[in-house]
């Protein structure tokens, strides 16, 4: 049984470095960006809601 948990506790441990790892290379990625533009906003947040 102990095996079982130990096994168990490096599962979860090693995911929450995964996440980390992987959340800071999304961060990174964000902070460069791909180059896209959208261009001058021509519409107000009202007019994208109405109905």
């Amino acid at each position: 049984m102990s095996t079982l948990v130990a096994d168990l506790l490096r599962q979860v441990t090693s995911r929450d470095t995964q996440y980390d790892s992987i959340w800071a290379e999304e961060e990174r990625l964000m902070a460069e960006g791909i180059g896209m533009r959208v261009g001058p906003i021509k519409w107000t947040r009202d007019e994208l809601h109405e109905q």
